[in-house]
């Protein structure tokens, strides 16, 4: 494996870039900034809601491709910003969830370049805030700028070589109920709010129990509660975060009547909303991907993921997006990790994938 790729991943794992974290980010983008400062890109750097973006340019091509990554990671300990090699693993937060394609996609381009001394029709695009929702991000991007790309592959899913077709979209609904303060000792007196919540969730886990196995069907997570002032008080106020994740053959539409219809003693807010995520196995450039895994011998599968993923602004576009990375594992915990193997197997995978796309 080639030492600069585990250099620059070493680096980027060490960057602190968490949402809170602006610092951390900008120091991200520096060093990407001048990994590619060899390259004939034009750089446009833009900001929503103080979420940073930069998209890197080449001159048009006969096919355009995007490459997307973003470099924001969920918060985790010291140590896990220290890049560890144990066994065949890499351990780190975001070495597989997604920072991991940083290094892929500097050495893959420099690498062209150095060959080709061109990479017309390539463009990258490294957003910040994917983690929160991506709206500042890609989404900003897509809604801001005419989109014309004939493919995008973003390495955010398909664990294990596995080629996203489907995803879930999300809900995330906030639920408010105000009741009637009394004495703990007197309820008759008063109205819990938290019963009130109680009662709609017992409703809705009739509609959507609770899953104890991995199934392609639409869940409710609760995922806060909060409510009560004191102990021997009737409590006033609650409120509940639930996260649903649906499929798109049951709709958002028909999705938010139940749980509105269903909810009959608390206030429905859809806070935030992430669409479902298609992209058609049989067009072309996916069928490219999925032969060059073949001839390569690498197992996979075409699957349905739960998780969202920056894929699904560019999918609503009707362009195909490849999602599909490389073995690992155990995102968003201590355990993060990325086999080396296949690391350094995906970096040349991508890049013969690249060279038979785009006739230089």
């Amino acid at each position: 494996m080639n030492n600069q790729l585990i250099k620059d991943l070493e680096q980027i794992i060490s960057f602190k870039s968490t949402s809170d974290n602006p610092k951390a980010m900008d120091e991200c983008f520096e060093y990407i900034k001048t990994r590619l400062s060899q390259l004939p890109f034009e750089l446009e750097e833009f900001s929503s809601n103080g979420k940073k973006s930069i998209l890197w340019k080449s001159k048009p091509g006969k096919i355009n491709i995007l490459l997307n990554a973003h470099i924001d990671v969920v918060p985790g300990s010291d140590e896990m910003f220290t890049l560890k090699e144990k066994k065949e693993t890499f351990i780190g937060r975001g070495v597989s969830d997604m920072k991991f394609t940083i290094p892929i996609f500097i050495s893959v381009l420099n690498e062209l370049f150095a060959e080709k001394k061109d990479i017309s029709g390539i463009h990258l695009l490294i957003t910040s805030d994917e983690e929160t929702g991506g709206k500042n991000g890609a989404g900003y991007f897509v809604q801001n700028n005419k989109i014309d790309y004939d493919l995008v592959i973003t390495p955010d899913g398909g664990e294990n070589w596995d080629i996203v077709e489907k995803a879930k979209g999300v809900l995330q609904v906030q639920l408010t109920a105000k009741g009637k303060s009394a004495h703990g000792s007197r309820p008759w007196e008063g109205k819990s709010a938290i019963d009130m919540i109680l009662n709609d969730l017992l409703e809705l886990r009739k509609i959507f129990p609770e899953e104890t196995t991995e199934a392609w069907k639409t869940t409710l997570t609760i995922g806060q509660i909060k409510g009560g002032e004191q102990t021997n008080q009737v409590s006033p106020f609650c409120q509940t975060m639930l996260d649903v994740r649906y499929i798109p053959e049951d709709g958002k539409e028909k999705i938010k009547k139940i749980i509105t219809d269903t909810c009959k003693n608390s206030l429905v807010e859809y806070i935030s909303e992430a669409d479902p995520f298609f992209t058609d196995k049989y067009s072309n450039f996916i069928s490219k991907w999925n032969d060059l895994l073949n001839s390569k011998n690498i197992k996979h599968n075409f699957v349905n993921a739960h998780g969202a993923s920056d894929g699904r602004y560019f999918s609503k576009l009707g362009i195909p997006v490849l999602i599909c990375k490389p073995t690992g594992g155990f995102i968003h915990s201590e355990r993060e990790w990325l086999n080396k193997a296949s690391f350094g197997v995906y970096a040349l995978v991508l890049k013969e994938y690249l060279s038979c796309l785009i006739r230089f």
